[in-house]
């Protein structure tokens, strides 16, 4: 102590160590209490407290047996409780970061500096600089950042660059929760320093190494100029980063107002993703302004970066890292849906000027965020933008019928459809509709109005019917129809221009020509005006697949064009432009080649009609699937095909056939086509056996004498072409069959994502479109551009008015309403879903009562949302509290397994000791009570087992076959004739969660119920357990579910399910359960007497009883099994074939372990053979496996052991397989019990009961009968 050197105190190690603690603690309560009495009692509370001699003396007895010098030692224990400051207490038990050893230690080698710091009250960068190097954010927040201490931004700034580069995320974390301001801290030079130390570092980001060396050497220095032109080349053309900005280049002049960034956790954020900083960049996402937009920029911005990886590790890693980020944007978009609607669609288009002025919704297409794209709110949004003002509750019929009025009859539309209205409009249109009424008695007022407030009508009727109109044919939906409608119509004719006319040579002016020519320029027209003047690059929209066979088409009808106008140019100059009469070799292949290439032309175009179908639900992941199949799939495996067929062709025609040389090109030329065709036809079936084997020549041999069949070719050919067969037709074409499924099982599984990604770019598309089909659409364009002219003249900025994207005036209160709600949203998320807390009660009870009311009223979509936002919280709460639950009991289960052992093996040496020598053995003794108490401690139980069995593992093979399942559960299997049993082993492996604590009844609920979203382990049982999907059940097992239950649930209207006949669980599907429905189990209750006397008689005294069941450290339960009857069984008769199975195999195994037992263990199965069986009941039961579509319906078995020399420890190892344990539980001790199981035991203790009480009444009456004779 006089050297000041620090001292740990571990704790419940005993001697002076808990002795010095027991004094600390004793002196910290002492003070505590003399502090509250001097503060009652009126004084200044600065009383010091301290142990009196007795009190050290009474703990040392406590701790020492025997004191040599006791005043000695008091003194000693008394100086060292004046240096407490040097101890620190460490409990090794404790599982608080706080009980770590090296916590205490650095703590207590930090305080002696702190002592001695002459300013207490500020910050202190030696230890600072300590804790940073020993990595101990803990420390930190303890020993340095302590109340009362002031610092300074500018002491902590090289701290702050060395923790970024270093990726301490604790840290960093520290330093913002203690007031550490990003803003005066983030500025361009640092922030280029950043960058250039991430990029020159011994590990830089190689991706975006990569995609700077895309156009420019690695510089020295980085500028943010050329990151935001990385990003820029990464995210796209529709980005417009900060850093490209005009004020940026002020950096340079140091004005220090343009290095101050509006939100600098938004470019760390970046900053963070570019260099492949993971943990710093899910931290900083919880700093951003918005977090939304954040997080599906950094899903786009990984997958990006991801393509332009070398490592594949690396790449597989960004991919990974990037579907987490677009799951908590899904997760935040889930929760501001629930919140509010509206204000969550203005917030998926709303213009992110920190993300490139993008919105959400064009983040998530752009980085193909099929998740967001296909959430509610998104789709929601997507319908309301393709339907513009006409109501979708119109119906397909009437918007075909006002599809054909719009081109017939324009001025009907209005009265054809429903339109919705905007707001303002609609209420300007109600109050003057409300002022007119059918009455004499109004219109005398009316007609005594002012005249301007009828034309003010009027012109507000016309109005709204001019917006009518105008929405119809600017609504997506209706160019859509209108565009198809067109493009069909163009096939058609250019189908009979190319098949009814004869051989193209119509004249250069006749209509058919000119209106051909004007379709097609019409749609190069369109491309020029999406390509050139959108959004995204040309270059981008040239790879897309349709945009691109629609572009091939175009150029190869150019083509044909120009060929045919060539021969009726010259034609014309020679026959004074008369039809063409081609008497030519040269002008027929001219006419010939026009004619393949519009035939060509027009395969392309009508293959481009099938992105028409994409806008259908069903349609478009089927046109996903075959584009997916031929790009991913067919063109790979063609390489591959193409290299075996052209390798066998030559191999087979050299082999069959000789002489295959000539001196005429075109022969040799015509010679490799016909091998080629030969072996890729043989694929398909047609071998030509007779040609090979020289049956048949061909017409080259028969007039040169060039490719004759040869001697070999006859025996060899066949050979050949046998292993050709083989290898084509069986492993390659399989092969691409194979992944043809893969493809159609990877997509299937995602199409409604596939659908809605895919949607997005359809109503985007057609947006912008031109409201007039092709080829009148020219009559649009031009309009556009007077439009345009006219503004330019009159210098008034054009209005956008983009669907997907909305801007407002910067710093305009709509949008820091959004920003601000955006961020509550946010906070909850983190708060309810991040750490999982809990959401107010009186919140969930609201929700709750609200729920009711929706099933019985039927009122509007907010009140499904708050239901939807409860049920998602209760989710989340019950998943982390049963994987909590999970984890505490997988540590007791790895200490109840040690605990058998070290009970297995003091059961050996004991039966060693009491049984030298003996042929016959004796009663086990009992273990040392110390030992068992101290058992007892570590298994936290509240009363002992009579005994416990363990067994070895090694040693012993199980009675039972053993179905492998899933985790640390299985489920056994016994099989006798016609009936399966099975029983989980362990016992609570079939544990199911509930969502309600009842059943609810089904009539209860009218809405879609809800549902626990949980996903049981499979324990697969052969010939019994039904699959998990109930549509793959056959038809006949739909209608052959077997119950013993009157008046159950008509099955479920939509799915056809069974439906509990108790009611509804909250548990969708079977469960842990074989089979959908009913099904059939055993219970066996097995009771005894006693030892102990409840109540005592004249005549007879009642004793405690005692039952059989399955004990762990999580409850008890009785032994059960799942039971497969055949068909006609009763379910009774069979009963007594368990206990066969049981009992017998379970006991040739025992023999076999222990031979000198045979004559006991076979007395004790005849002895419980010749019990009596009775059947307490058999019918539906309501237990915790059940779920909403499967149940059990168990049969109790009861036996009652009332031989006084029965052995009831050789009973349990009878029934007890490995893995269980077993004991004799007190019928009065259910606590811990399976609910429905202690159900069953009270019936089963009164049934005893009053058996009991009517055997007392005839042994009375007999008794006194006795006495009267």
């Amino acid at each position: 102590m006089k050297n000041t050197i620090p001292v740990v105190l571990l704790k419940e190690t005993g001697r002076l160590a808990d002795i010095i603690i027991q004094c600390i603690e004793d002196t910290e309560l002492g003070f505590k209490a003399t502090y509250k009495k001097s503060i009652s009692e009126g004084s200044t509370g600065t009383e010091t407290f301290q142990l009196s001699p007795g009190n050290i003396k009474q703990t040392m007895e406590y701790y020492w047996d025997k004191i040599t010098h006791p005043e000695l030692s008091v003194l000693m224990i008394q100086e060292i409780l004046e240096e407490t400051y040097l101890f620190s207490i460490c409990e090794a038990e404790s599982e608080d970061e706080h009980g770590e050893l090296d916590y205490h230690l650095l703590s207590l080698i930090m305080n002696p500096s702190i002592k001695e710091n002459e300013k207490p009250d500020e910050l202190n960068e030696t230890l600072l600089s300590i804790a940073i190097a020993l990595n101990r954010s803990d420390i930190a927040r303890d020993k340095v950042f302590m109340e009362g201490v002031k610092w300074d931004n500018s002491k902590l700034v090289k701290h702050m660059n060395a923790l970024l580069l270093s990726n301490k995320v604790q840290f960093i974390c520290v330093f913002i929760e203690k007031g550490f301001l990003l803003s005066n801290y983030l500025t361009a030079e640092r922030l280029q320093l950043l960058y250039t130390q991430s990029i020159h570092s011994d590990h830089p980001g190689e991706a975006l190494i990569n995609v700077i060396r895309a156009f420019v050497k690695i510089p020295d220095q980085i500028s943010l100029y050329l990151i935001g032109r990385a990003l820029r080349e990464l995210v796209g053309r529709q980005y417009f980063p900060t850093y490209m900005a005009p004020h940026f280049f002020l950096i340079t002049t140091g004005a220090p107002k343009a290095q101050i960034f509006e939100n600098p956790a938004t470019d760390l954020f970046i900053w963070a993703l570019l260099t492949e900083r993971a943990n710093l960049a899910d931290y900083f996402w919880t700093q951003v302004q918005d977090p939304l937009p954040a997080a599906l920029f950094a899903a786009l911005l990984l997958r990006r970066l991801a393509m332009n990886a070398t490592s594949l590790v690396t790449r597989e890693g960004m991919f990974e890292y990037s579907r987490s980020f677009e799951s908590k944007a899904y997760s935040l978009l889930t929760e501001c849906y629930n919140d509010n609607q509206s204000l969550s669609f203005k917030t998926i288009i709303l213009e992110r000027k920190l993300f490139g002025r993008m919105s959400c919704l064009m983040l998530a297409a752009e980085g193909k965020s099929m998740s967001f794209i296909s959430h509610q709110c998104s789709e929601q949004y997507l319908e309301r933008v393709w339907n513009g003002m006409i109501d979708p509750r119109s119906g397909m019929f009437p918007f075909i019928v006002a599809l054909i009025i719009g081109i017939t009859l324009p001025p009907l539309v209005p009265f054809s459809l429903k339109f919705q209205v905007k707001e303002n409009e609609a209420c300007k249109f109600e109050m003057d509709k409300k002022s007119k009424k059918p009455s004499d008695r109004k219109m005398s007022m009316d007609a005594k109005r002012p005249p301007h407030e009828t034309s003010k009508n009027v012109q507000n009727s016309l109005s709204l019917y001019f917006r009518k109109i105008q929405g119809f044919y600017l609504s997506p939906c209706v160019r859509f129809s209108y565009t198809t409608i067109s493009y069909i119509a163009f096939l058609c004719f250019f189908t009979y221009v190319l098949l009814f006319t004869v051989d193209l040579l119509l004249p250069v002016y006749s209509f058919q020509n000119i209106f051909l020519y004007m379709w097609v320029i019409s749609f190069i027209a369109e491309h020029i005006r999406h390509g050139m003047l959108g959004e995204i690059p040309f270059k981008i929209y040239l790879t897309k697949l349709w945009k691109c066979l629609e572009i091939m088409a175009i150029i190869i009808f150019i083509l044909g064009t120009a060929l045919q106008l060539l021969v009726l140019t010259e034609e014309a100059e020679r026959l004074s432009f008369t039809p063409v009469n081609p008497v030519s070799a040269i002008q027929e292949a001219l006419l010939q080649l026009a004619r393949i290439f519009y035939g060509l032309s027009l395969c392309i175009f009508y293959h481009r009609i099938l992105e028409l179908f994409t806008v259908n639900i069903r349609l478009g992941p089927m046109v996903i699937m075959v584009q997916s199949m031929i790009v991913r799939d067919l063109i790979p495996f063609l390489a591959l095909f193409t290299v075996v067929v052209a390798g066998f062709a030559i191999l087979q025609w050299v082999t069959a056939y000789q002489s295959t040389a000539s001196l005429d090109p075109l022969t040799n030329l015509f010679t490799v086509f016909k091998a080629l065709q030969l072996a890729y036809f043989q694929v398909f079936g047609e071998y030509e056996m007779d040609t090979l084997s020289g049956e048949v020549l061909l017409d080259s041999c028969k007039n040169d004498k060039i490719n004759c069949p040869g001697g070999w070719s006859t025996w060899l050919s066949p050979i050949l072409l046998g292993v050709y067969v083989i290898l084509t037709q069986v492993l390659l074409l399989n092969l691409v069959i194979a992944m043809f499924a893969s493809t159609y099982m990877r997509i299937e599984s995602a199409s409604t994502k596939y659908w809605a990604l895919q949607r997005y770019h359809i109503v985007g598309e057609y947006v912008n479109r031109s409201p007039i089909p092709p080829p009148l659409n020219i009559i649009w364009y031009i309009y556009l551009i007077i439009r345009y002219i006219i503004r330019g003249c009159r210098k008034s900025l054009l209005k956008s008015d983009h669907p997907f994207k909305k801007s407002y005036e910067p710093g305009s209160p709509q949008e820091l309403r959004l920003i601000h709600w955006e961020r509550l949203r946010f906070w909850d998320y983190d708060r309810y879903i991040i750490q999982g807390k809990k959401r107010k009660q009186k919140e969930s009870g609201k929700m709750v009562s609200v729920r009711t009311t929706v099933m019985q009223m039927n009122r509007g979509a907010e009140i499904s949302s708050e239901i939807s936002a409860a049920i998602s919280t209760y989710y989340q709460t019950t998943h982390d509290f049963l994987t909590r639950v999970e984890s505490k009991t997988d540590r007791l289960r790895t200490v109840e397994e040690k605990v058998d052992k070290v009970l297995s093996l003091i059961k050996e040496l004991n039966s060693k000791k009491s049984q030298p020598e003996e042929t016959h053995p004796k009663p086990q003794t009992r273990m040392d009570p110390s030992l068992d108490s101290r058992l007892e401690r570590i298994l936290i139980t509240k009363e002992k087992p009579s005994k416990v069995y363990s067994r070895s593992k090694s040693s012993e093979q199980p009675m039972i076959k053993l179905v492998q399942g899933t985790r640390n559960s299985q489920l056994a299997v016994l099989e006798k004739g016609p009936h399966k049993y099975a029983g989980f082993v362990p016992p609570t492996a079939d544990r199911t969660p509930r969502l309600f604590p009842h059943p609810i009844p089904w009539e209860k609920q009218s809405q879609k119920p809800m549902c626990l979203g949980w996903k049981p382990p499979v324990y697969s049982i052969e010939g019994w357990t039904e699959p998990g999907n109930f549509a793959e059940l056959s038809e006949e097992r739909k209608l052959q579910f077997r119950t013993r239950i009157p008046n159950v649930p008509s099955p479920d209207p939509i799915t056809g399910c069974p439906r509990n006949p108790g009611g509804r669980t909250g548990v969708n599907g079977k469960g842990h359960l074989p089979e959908w429905g009913a099904n059939s189990a055993i219970i066996l209750v097995i009771t005894r007497r006693s030892n102990e006397c409840l109540s005592e008689s004249k005549y007879t005294k009642e004793e405690a009883l005692k039952v059989i069941v399955y004990k762990n450290p999580l409850g008890s339960q009785l032994p059960w099994f799942l039971v497969q009857h055949p068909i006609g069984c009763d379910h009774k008769v069979c009963v007594n074939e368990i206990f066969d199975i049981l009992t017998k195999s379970r006991m040739k195994h025992l023999v076999k372990l222990m031979p000198t037992k045979k004559t006991t263990l076979v007395k004790t199965l005849k002895k419980f053979t010749s019990l009596t069986t009775k059947i307490i009941y058999s019918g539906y039961l309501d237990d915790t496996i059940n779920t909403d579509n499967a149940w059990i319906e168990p049969t109790v078995v009861h036996k009652h052991i009332s031989d006084p020399y029965f052995d009831h420890d050789e009973l349990i190892q009878l029934l007890t397989s490995e893995g269980i344990n077993a004991v004799w539980l007190d019928s009065t001790n259910t606590v811990g019990m399976r609910s429905s199981h202690e159900k069953i035991l009270r019936q089963v203790i009164k049934r005893i009961q009053s058996s009991s009480t009517e055997t007392l009444k005839i042994v009375k009456e007999v008794k006194f009968h006795e006495e009267d004779v």
